[in-house]
């Protein structure tokens, strides 16, 4: 399974690279986390303008788990323009609407199907990982002056 640019889901057989699954929504934002990459040599823009840095785009997580019957597991993203291009007030109205959530995924024949779902969250999640216990989630998000933490139960 790989996460399209286009915020789709899509399976593929390996050896022919021939698409075999589809998901079944759009998973939000493929260019969500930006974190700047300082450059090998200072480019110089005109004046006294120079560029340092260039922006990279961290791969969103996508976690297979054995252990839950061969599901991934993958952030939908409601929220859009958290990424570093979008600055001030317009950020701030952009991604303080929606709901975020951990879905769990499964390919069932033609198609990518959600089989699990974690409680909605109205925060801006950034990242997740399972815990030591196996029926819990810990999930990193964005707040206004910073990130936290918050576990969430995999089984009801």
């Amino acid at each position: 399974m790989i996460l399209e640019p286009n915020n789709v889901l899509n399976g593929y057989f390996a050896p022919e690279e021939t698409l075999e699954a589809t998901g079944i929504r759009n998973y939000g934002d493929f260019h969500e986390l930006a974190y700047p990459i300082k450059l090998e040599k200072d480019e110089i823009i005109g004046g006294f303008d120079t560029k340092t840095f260039r922006e990279i785009y961290a791969s969103r997580r996508f976690e297979l788990r054995p252990a839950f019957e061969g599901q991934s597991f993958i952030i939908y993203k409601e929220r859009t323009g958290s990424s570093g291009i979008v600055k001030g007030t317009v950020q701030k109205v952009l991604t303080s609407r929606g709901i975020d959530q951990v879905v769990g995924v499964k390919w069932a024949g033609e198609q990518i199907v959600e089989t699990w779902k974690s409680k909605k969250l109205s925060k801006n999640i950034l990242d997740f990982t399972f815990t030591e216990k196996p029926e819990r989630i810990m999930v990193l998000y964005k707040e206004r002056d910073g990130c936290a933490l918050e576990a969430l139960q995999l089984k009801s």
